[in-house]
């Protein structure tokens, strides 16, 4: 009389034998270690197999992603437990900085006359620098902070006054700067066999905004104030090393500066809540910078 050994049994000793056979190394080019037992060798690929969760599983590598193989290579038995080798170890911190042009989008405000509205489209667009800190939990999703800067300037002949009686007539300089700080939610999704990504950026913060006129004589006027301000981002990353790489965004921002401070070069100050004279601060740009991966 035969008897059966109960499946369980059966697999564990099938998993020992594995265990002591899976002596074997896989090394990628991108410097992933695979622990494993080589079952076949081809001119395109490497088969092997692996222990995941106390199952045998089968998996193959092109070789043109194979640095190295090594038959034999532990002394001890080594099993694979928990996840598939294969999958790249996820890069958890992002450092991003950019600069680009960026062109504001907001119309000007309605209330103003023709002379002044002339000199405003004269700021519609100029340089941005941005910077941004990442942090992932997964593969996909992680939080960060973002800071970006968007200045322009124009320089024209025209003439200037306000309501106190100033008036200049003359070279007049102008220029805006604004300044947006927020925290960021992002997605990223690896393409090109893991190797780069395209990646979408969701931010809330708060939006800072100064803005003069100078003339010969000084300065002329300026409004300055915050808001509330929010942000839309996708781009695509892409590695020149381990740790570097390069990468292009197109990017939206957006805000409305409503409740303001106005000062004029003689001294005379306000603040204004007058809704028809809203200082639009939306804009769309493209960025291009460097990448730090860890």
């Amino acid at each position: 009389m035969t008897s059966k050994l109960p499946y369980s049994i059966f697999f564990l000793l099938i998993s020992s034998l594995f265990e002591i056979q899976a002596q074997d190394l896989i090394k990628t080019k991108k410097q992933e270690e695979v622990n494993c037992k080589i079952t076949k060798k081809t001119p395109d690929s490497i088969y092997y197999s692996y222990i995941d969760n106390n199952l045998i599983k089968e998996a193959a590598l092109p070789m043109n992603n194979v640095q190295e193989y090594h038959y034999n290579y532990y002394s001890d038995s080594v099993s694979i437990k928990g996840s598939d080798p294969t999958n790249k170890k996820y890069e958890k911190l992002r450092l991003a900085a950019n600069t680009g042009w960026g062109y504001r989008t907001a119309k000007t405000a309605g209330s103003i006359n023709a002379e002044r509205r002339k000199a405003l489209e004269g700021l519609r667009s100029g340089l941005i620098w941005s910077f941004n800190a990442d942090y992932f939990f997964n593969k996909s999703c992680g939080i960060g902070l973002k800071t970006s800067f968007f200045n322009t300037r124009d320089n024209f002949d025209g003439y200037y006054w306000d309501n106190t009686g100033i008036s200049y007539v003359g070279n007049i300089q102008h220029d805006s700067k604004t300044l947006y700080i927020a925290p960021e939610f992002i997605w990223r999704m690896y393409v090109s066999d893991k190797k780069n990504s395209i990646w979408m950026g969701i931010s809330l913060g708060y939006m800072d905004y100064y803005r003069t006129m100078n003339g010969d004589t000084g300065n002329l006027f300026s409004i300055y104030g915050g808001t509330l301000g929010g942000g839309l981002e996708v781009g695509y990353d892409f590695h020149i090393t381990k740790k570097l790489g390069l990468g292009v965004s197109l990017y939206y921002e957006a805000g409305a500066l409503i409740y303001y401070t106005v000062k004029t070069g003689n001294g005379y100050q306000y603040k204004n809540d007058d809704v028809d004279a809203v200082e639009g601060l939306s804009k769309i740009g493209v960025a291009f910078g460097f990448r730090f991966y860890n």
